[in-house]
C-alpha cells in the first residue's frame, strides 16, 4: 500500500514541487509577522490560585515586572545634597518612563514617602520626606536624616542601614512588551548618575530581560556557527552537495512552517526560549539524515534512482511516522500544563515536528527524482576513512555486548545506572537553585548587582500577600489587626524574610507618635474604638495614592509585602509553608489571608505548577510511546524495548541536572519537557531495521550487525553533528544556554548509547516474535 502511494508521488512530482513551493512562500510571507516579545504573565500558570490573586490585585499587590535601583556612596554615607539630588532626578524620570505604574514609584524624593508626627494637642501631621526640593544646605540634610531615621519602613527599605546606599523601586505595568527599549530607558537614566564617588545597580526582570536582548547578537552568531558546523559535517559524511543540503532545507522548511502558524495565530514567540528551535532542528535533521542515507544505500544496490525512493520510502515510513506521531504527541501533552508559554510552545512544537513527516516523505521523493544523482559515488564508510573503520571497530564492540551473557551484563549496568540517577533525580531543585539569576553566568553584571544589593539591603526579592476584609470596619478590629501583627511576626522568624510592611505597621507608628514616642506604645490598638480612631487618623492624614501600596480607600483590602532574601526554591517554599500554616492555624475573624503576589508570589505559583506537573509529562509521555510502539509492531515487547531506554535516559539528564546545580524552573522546563522524546527514534529506526533485515536472513546477529551498520550509522552521524554544534553554546553570555547545551548533548550521547546498545541488547535477550513477522511495504 505504501509503495502504492510513493509510486503516486513520483508520478505527481511536479505538482507536489509546486505545491509545496507556493506553501513555502505563503508560510515566509506569514512568518515575517510573528512578534518576537516576553509577555510577564506567559510564564505563570494562568489558573493558579496566586496567579489569580494577582490578576485581581494587581494595583496594590506590586508589578511581575519589578525594578530595584540602588545608589551606594563610596565616602561618607547617602544624605549629601549631590546624591539626594541624583535619587530626585532618578525618581521624575522614572515616573515619565512608558508603561510605569504611577503608585508604584517608591524613594525619599516621591511625594507619598512620608514621616508621621504629633504636636500633643491633637493634630498629627505627615510630610513627605524630601519632596519637593532636596535640602540646600548641612542643617536640612541633618534634619532629613534624622526624620528619614526615626520613620518606620525607611531604614532598610529605601536606606540601607549603613546608610550608604539609597534605592529606588519601581513597577511596570503589564501592558509593558518592548523590554529591550525600556531597559534602555533605564539604563540611560542610570548611567548619567554613575560617577567616581557613586555606584549604580539596577535588578528586576526588565532589567534581565533587556539585558539579555541586548546581547542577542551573540546568541545569533552562535547559532550561526552551529548552523555552519552542521552543514560542514554533512558534506564531509556524504560527499555532495545534495547529501548535504537536503537535512538543512529540511530543518528550514520545517522551520519557516512552524513560524507561520504563530504568524496566522497570534502567538508570540519568546526570544528567551531561542534554544527550542535548535531541538526541534536536531529531529528534522536526524529523520532527513536517515532518509538521506539509506537513499544513498538503495540507489546502490538497484541502480535505479525511482526504484530507490520507492523503497527508501517504504521502507522508512513505518519507523519515521512512528518516531515522529510520537514525537508531536508527546509534545501536545504540554497543552494539559495551564502555562501560556508551554502551551504556546506546544502547538508551535507538534506542527513543526509533524511538518517533518510531510516533507521527509512528499519534499524529499519529489525533489530527489530530479536532482543528478550519481550511483556509487561514495563506497562504504568503513572501507574509505579512518573515522568509517573506527565506527566499524564500535560495531563489532556493540556486536560483541549481545552475544552471551553480555546482553544481561549491559541490562545489570543499565539497571543499577536508572536505579542511582533516579535516587539523584529525587533531589532536583524545582524551581531556581540560585539567587540572581540563573539565565546568567555568576560574575554577569546582574548577578554581581543582585550581590551587591543584598549585601547592602539584605533584600532582593518581593512577596505580597492579600488581606480581604468582610467588610470596612474588619480592619479596625483589635483582635484582627493583632493576628496580622502576630503572622508578620511569624514570617519574620525565617532566616529568608529580611522584613515585612503592611497597614499594621502604620496603626503601630500612629499609636507610637500619638503617646509622645514612647516605644512602649508601638503596638496595635487594644480595643474596637482605638482601631477605629487610628484608622480615621491614617487616612485623615493621607493624600490620594499613599496608602495604595497598602490598602484600598474602601478598606476593604490591604496587602502584606514581605522582602526576601533571594527567589531560591528552598526561601520560596519556607515561606510558603510557613504562611499556609499560620493561616490554617490562626483563622482571622472577618479577614482572609490570599497568597501570593509580587514577582516571588508569582514564582512560586511557577513552582508548584511544576512540581504538580512533572511527573505527569513523564507518565503521559512514556504511556503514549509505549502504546504507539506496542500498536505499530503489535507486541507488548516492542513497546517495553522502545519505551525503557527513553525512561532511563529521563532519568539520567535529571541526574545531571541534580550534578550541575541545574534546577527546574521556566527556563529549563520547556527543554526537557520538549526533550522527552529526545533521541527515541534512534531506538526505534534501528529495531525496525533489525527486523527488516531477519526477515531477509533469518539471522539474528546478522539483522543487528547490519542495523548498526547502516542505520546506526545515520543516528550517530546525526547525534555527533548536534553534539558538536551544541558546543559552541559553551561561550555563550548565557549561563542556561552553556548549562542546557552541555545538558543537550549528554542528551544525545545518552540517548544514542540507548538506541545503539540498550535496543539490540533488548532485542536479543527478549527475542520478541514481532521480529520474525514479514512488514507490509
Amino acid at each position: 500500500m505504501t509503495r502504492i502511494f510513493f509510486q503516486w508521488i513520483l508520478s505527481n512530482r511536479l505538482k507536489i514541487l509546486v505545491s509545496l513551493g507556493l506553501l513555502t512562500l505563503f508560510c515566509l510571507i506569514e512568518s515575517t509577522k510573528v512578534l518576537f516579545t516576553t509577555r510577564p504573565l506567559d510564564i505563570f500558570p494562568k489558573n493558579h490560585p496566586y496567579v489569580k490573586t494577582f490578576s485581581q490585585y494587581e494595583q496594590i499587590l506590586g508589578s511581575a515586572d519589578y525594578v530595584r535601583i540602588v545608589l551606594a556612596v563610596r565616602r561618607g554615607d547617602v544624605f549629601n545634597i549631590d546624591t539626594l539630588s541624583k535619587v530626585q532626578r532618578i525618581t521624575k524620570s522614572l515616573e515619565l518612563l512608558d508603561h510605569i505604574h504611577p503608585f508604584q514609584v517608591i524613594s525619599l524624593a516621591q511625594k507619598k514617602v512620608k514621616d508621621l508626627t504629633f504636636d500633643g494637642l491633637g493634630s498629627f501631621r505627615r510630610d513627605p520626606l524630601m519632596w519637593p526640593e532636596v535640602p540646600q544646605n548641612q542643617e536640612q540634610l541633618n534634619a532629613l536624616k534624622k526624620r528619614a531615621l526615626s520613620t518606620p519602613g525607611i531604614l532598610g527599605r529605601l536606606v540601607s542601614p549603613d546608610l550608604k546606599a539609597v534605592a529606588i523601586d519601581a513597577g511596570f505595568l503589564t501592558s509593558l512588551k518592548d523590554y529591550k527599549s525600556a531597559y534602555a530607558q533605564l539604563k540611560q537614566i542610570v548611567d548619567k548618575e554613575q560617577d567616581a564617588d557613586t555606584e549604580v545597580f539596577m535588578i528586576g526582570r526588565p532589567i534581565l530581560i533587556g539585558q539579555i536582548l541586548e546581547n542577542m547578537p551573540q546568541l545569533l552568531q552562535i547559532f550561526a556557527l552551529s548552523l555552519v558546523s552542521i552543514i560542514l559535517v554533512l558534506f564531509l559524511y556524504f560527499r555532495s552537495f545534495i547529501g548535504m543540503i537536503i537535512p538543512v532545507v529540511t530543518g528550514i522548511l520545517s522551520a519557516i512552517w512552524a513560524l507561520a502558524l504563530l504568524g496566522i495565530s497570534g502567538i508570540n514567540f519568546d526570544p528567551l526560549v531561542l534554544v527550542i528551535p535548535f531541538l526541534l532542528s536536531a529531529r528534522a535533521l536526524s529523520h532527513s539524515v536517515q532518509f538521506m542515507d539509506r537513499f544513498e544505500e538503495e540507489i546502490n544496490r538497484l541502480k535505479n534512482k525511482e526504484e530507490a525512493l520507492v523503497e527508501t520510502c517504504s521502507d522508512l515510513f513505518q519507523p519515521a511516522g512512528l518516531a515522529i506521531i510520537q514525537d508531536a504527541a508527546t509534545i501536545l501533552i504540554l497543552l494539559s500544563i495551564p502555562i501560556p508559554l508551554l502551551q504556546k510552545l506546544s502547538i508551535m512544537s507538534a506542527f513543526w515536528v509533524f511538518s517533518i513527516l510531510v516533507i521527509n516523505f512528499t519534499l524529499h521523493p519529489a525533489l530527489l527524482s530530479y536532482l543528478p544523482v550519481k550511483i556509487d559515488e561514495r563506497p562504504a564508510p568503513d572501507k574509505t576513512s579512518a573515522l568509517g573503520k573506527i565506527y566499524a571497530g564500535l560495531v563489532k564492540i556493540i556486536m560483541a555486548l549481545t552475544q552471551g551473557i553480555g546482553p544481561k551484563a549491559v541490562l545489570a549496568v543499565a539497571g543499577a545506572a536508572i536505579l542511582l540517577t533516579v535516587t539523584l533525580s529525587q533531589k532536583l531543585v524545582i524551581g531556581d537553585a540560585y539567587a540572581g539569576s540563573f539565565l546568567l553566568w555568576p560574575d554577569s553584571r546582574y548577578n554581581r548587582d543582585t550581590t551587591s544589593i543584598g549585601e547592602r539591603f539584605g533584600a532582593t526579592d518581593l512577596m505580597t500577600i492579600v488581606v480581604e476584609a468582610e467588610s470596612a470596619d474588619s480592619l479596625k478590629d483589635p483582635g484582627a489587626l493583632q493576628g496580622l501583627a502576630l503572622f508578620q511576626r511569624t514570617l519574620a522568624e525565617l532566616a529568608s524574610v529580611i522584613a515585612t510592611v503592611s497597614i499594621v505597621d502604620l496603626f503601630e507608628a500612629f499609636n507610637h507618635t500619638f503617646h509622645s514616642g514612647d516605644p512602649r506604645w508601638a503596638i496595635t490598638p487594644s480595643t474596637r474604638k482605638e482601631g477605629a480612631f487610628l484608622h480615621y487618623l491614617i487616612f485623615n492624614s493621607a493624600e490620594p495614592g499613599d496608602l495604595n501600596a497598602l490598602i484600598t480607600p474602601d478598606s476593604k483590602t490591604a496587602a502584606i509585602a514581605i522582602y526576601l532574601k533571594d527567589h531560591t526554591a528552598e526561601t520560596l517554599q519556607q515561606v510558603v509553608a510557613q504562611s499556609k500554616q499560620f493561616i490554617s492555624s490562626h483563622p482571622l475573624t472577618g479577614l482572609r489571608l490570599r497568597l501570593a503576589g509580587g514577582p516571588a508570589g508569582l514564582l512560586s505559583a511557577l513552582n508548584e505548577t511544576i512540581a504538580a506537573y512533572r511527573l505527569w509529562i513523564l507518565a503521559w509521555s512514556l504511556l503514549i510511546t509505549f502504546a504507539m510502539a506496542t500498536s505499530t509492531y503489535r507486541s507488548i515487547l516492542a513497546g517495553l524495548i522502545v519505551t525503557l531506554p527513553m525512561l532511563a535516559v529521563n532519568f539520567w539528564a535529571e541526574a545531571l541536572m541534580v550534578l550541575k546545580g541545574i534546577g527546574l524552573n521556566a527556563n529549563t522546563l520547556p527543554v526537557v519537557a520538549l526533550g522527552v522524546g529526545l533521541g527515541v527514534d534512534y531506538g526505534i529506526y534501528i529495531l525496525s531495521r533489525v527486523r527488516e533485515e531477519f526477515n531477509k536472513s533469518g539471522n539474528f546477529d546478522e539483522a543487528t550487525r547490519i542495523a548498526l551498520a547502516t542505520t546506526g550509522r545515520a543516528a550517530t552521524l546525526t547525534a555527533g553533528t548536534m553534539i558538536l554544534s551544541c558546543v559552541f553554546w559553551f561561550w555563550s553570555f548565557l549561563r542556561f544556554q552553556a548549562e542546557m547545551g552541555l545538558l543537550l548533548a549528554l542528551w544525545m550521547i545518552l540517548s544514542w548509547l540507548a538506541g545503539m546498545v540498550l535496543v539490540p541488547c533488548l532485542a536479543k535477550l527478549f527475542k520478541p516474535w514481532f521480529l520474525r513477522i514479514r512488514h507490509d511495504k
